[in-house]
């Protein structure tokens, strides 16, 4: 009964560990397709960054991080989902931002997720 117990729990072991490794190659795999990448902010304690998802850059996601902590707490997001910007600030619910991904202007997308940033967290300081 020992050995029939320590092989199955052995074999149990062994699955976690080829789902966990196939995981964490999935996500390395992602992570270098997609870098996330830091956009200029003035507070130092926070932190923005961005990530692409694809559709030819029209799916992005963009998140306002306070890191003065050592827990990080996510402030506010931007999301693109290839067709309408959708917006989060705090606990409330997403909403639609905008109807259409391609909003910029004249400006850099970079600029505009910043500004747009700037603009959702004024009411929550």
């Amino acid at each position: 009964m020992t050995k029939i117990f320590f092989k199955s729990f052995l074999c149990c072991l062994l699955m976690i560990f080829a789902m966990t490794s196939q995981d964490a190659a999935a996500r390395s795999f992602y992570d270098t397709i997609h870098p996330l990448q830091q956009i200029e902010w003035p507070n130092k304690k926070q932190r923005l960054e961005y990530r692409t998802c694809g559709c030819a850059d029209s799916c992005w996601t963009a998140q306002l991080w306070d890191i003065s902590r050592k827990k990080r707490k996510l402030l506010a997001s931007l999301r693109c989902d290839c067709e309408s910007i959708w917006a989060k600030v705090g606990n409330k619910k997403e909403y639609q931002h905008e109807k259409t991904c391609d909003v910029y202007g004249d400006m850099s997308k970079m600029t505009y997720i910043r500004t747009q940033m700037q603009e959702l967290i004024k009411d929550i300081h």
